[in-house]
């Protein structure tokens, strides 16, 4: 999931109203979105940054990025930029919501409405996040739906559908990789023969940042049976300590976001199985639809979107187009 405030400018000129908008900004309009997310280093995160500038470059507008490094002092700073620029909107996956609450509150307060991206977790399909967000898109990692398709596979998978298995997320607190972890707990009870032993988390967001925190679960556990990895960096990482350890093809691993390197790990082996979650298409064209109508002022923006998700494993990983591949 993931990463902390990477800074995207993008300068609209010559409006056009969205589908279904109700009001149409005079041609002389010129707006600043600025859109804070966490890292250039994320390639998840980039094909959503690329979907929603694809997007709101339709209306006319010119994008720029800047990152912020995985600080949350960086993302503040960022904000703060974007309230001193006096933009229209902002865009933020935020590292760290409660850190941020005051800078956005602020550029809500200064009337500038704030799109969230995995902000408030807990917000359900088609209501409006608390306050200072305006409305936000999450993605798969907060529906339950997706963790019991997940619990599926692994009861399908792990020999008398039994075992014991390590999650692995990530050190910091985001808010909808905290929610993916919670309702793992929570659909957990309803696979009573898989025992979640302990979370270990990845600190840097990386395949090397997974091999230490694996090895570690290995050693404990040494009848481990599986991993859930909240990205597939983190599930190629445990392919890593699991082969060192001897244990290759005797472990189930599980990524999620999926991108090129974790399709070539489905196709050698290393992983199980990762679930795409359609940065470009799904996360990038609904923030920019939701910033659009923010900036427009339309009603439907105060809402809360959740992603789709699909299964890819050796069987059907064959089946991604050459389109869904540039999109990874």
């Amino acid at each position: 999931m993931l990463a902390a405030g990477a800074l995207m400018l993008i300068t609209c000129t010559g409006w056009a109203s969205i589908s279904g908008a109700s009001s149409t900004p005079k041609a002389s309009t010129t707006c600043t979105v600025g859109f804070s997310d966490p890292t250039a280093g994320n390639t998840y995160l980039a094909n959503s940054e690329a979907g929603a500038s694809g997007y709101l470059a339709k209306q006319g507008c010119k994008v720029v990025t800047l990152q912020a490094d995985y600080s949350t002092t960086t993302e503040i700073s960022n904000i703060q930029t974007f309230i001193t620029e006096k933009v229209s909107a902002i865009i933020i996956w935020p590292l760290d919501s409660q850190t941020d609450t005051t800078a956005l509150t602020q550029a809500a307060s200064a009337g500038i409405p704030v799109i969230g991206y995995d902000a408030v977790a807990t917000t359900a399909s088609g209501t409006a996040p608390s306050a200072p967000f305006t409305g936000q898109y999450l993605d798969a990692h907060a529906s339950k739906a997706f963790i019991e398709q997940r619990f599926q596979y692994l009861k399908a998978q792990l020999k008398g559908g039994k075992g014991q298995v390590a999650y692995i997320g990530y050190g910091q607190p985001v808010a909808a990789l905290n929610q993916d972890y919670a309702l793992t707990m929570q659909v957990a009870k309803k696979f009573p023969t898989i025992k979640v032993v302990e979370r270990v988390n990845n600190p840097t967001d990386n395949i090397a940042g997974a091999v230490a925190p694996a090895a570690a679960a290995l050693a404990r556990y040494p009848k481990l049976a599986g991993f859930i990895c909240y990205n597939d960096p983190s599930a190629i990482g445990a392919a890593s300590a699991v082969k060192a350890a001897g244990r290759k093809g005797k472990v189930v691993i599980l990524g999620s976001e999926l991108d090129i390197p974790g399709v070539a790990a489905i196709k050698s082996g290393e992983i199980s199985a990762s679930w795409d979650f359609s940065a470009y298409s799904a996360a990038g064209t609904d923030l920019g639809t939701l910033t659009w109508k923010a900036i427009n002022n339309e009603s439907s923006a105060k809402t809360t979107i959740i992603g789709p998700f699909a299964e890819y494993n050796a069987k059907n990983i064959g089946t991604l187009t050459a389109t869904e591949k540039s999109h990874l």
